[in-house]
């Protein structure tokens, strides 16, 4: 049952995550429809997020689970936020150190290569840098007692970056609110389970 829900869950992502950027706006017509898939799109992460919450180790066991996270951009589903920290629960719940390994790999390490590159080109889209950042959120507030000192070093970077958006993009209400979310998403959760004094001291400092 598992294996099955989440490839039919994947299987929706797959088809019509990201389509709503491609042809929104070719026509008023396929206005409804571009509502419908999205619409459709939460309902399938919803579907994995709760799949996850039910049964997590059962999820981390399938061997559907990263052939499924390979076809998808993480980043351009519309609830990413949501379905990213359901994943890094999966790295934290499990005591599986190659289920672990390949997320940082599949997930963790491309999202942050990605966000680096768009940081350094000024021609990037805000959208898509808020879209990553919007990960990141997601990727805080996963943290917990045994694996804060972990993500946080995996965000150190990006919290850095991030402030220099603000100062390279200081007209865009967009760029603004990504990051003081991020900062909020960090200091709520991860400021509760870091007892690492050193992390706490870079955090208020940056």
């Amino acid at each position: 049952m598992v294996d099955f829900t989440m490839q039919k869950s994947f299987g929706i992502l797959n088809n019509l995550s990201g389509e709503h950027k491609s042809i929104s706006h070719h026509s008023i017509r396929i206005v409804p429809l571009v509502i419908v898939d999205m619409a459709l799109c939460k309902d399938a992460v919803e579907v994995f997020v709760g799949l996850i919450h039910a049964d997590c180790n059962e999820v981390a066991k399938s061997p559907f689970l990263f052939p499924c996270l390979s076809t998808i951009q993480i980043e351009r589903l519309p609830d990413r936020h949501s379905f990213i920290k359901v994943l890094m629960q999966i790295g934290a719940m499990t005591n599986d150190e190659n289920v672990k390994k390949i997320l940082y790999e599949m997930v963790l390490q491309p999202l942050r290569e990605r966000f680096m590159v768009l940081y350094k080109d000024q021609a990037s889209l805000e959208t898509d840098i808020v879209d990553l950042m919007d990960c990141f959120g997601g990727i805080a507030e996963a943290a917990c007692n045994y694996n804060t000192h972990f993500l946080f070093e995996y965000l150190s970077p990006i919290l850095t970056c991030s402030i220099g958006l603000l100062l390279s993009h200081k007209e865009s209400q967009l760029i603004t609110n990504a990051v003081l979310n991020l900062f909020s998403d960090v200091t709520r959760r991860m400021g509760i389970y870091s007892d690492d004094r050193n992390d706490m001291i870079f955090l208020y400092e940056v």
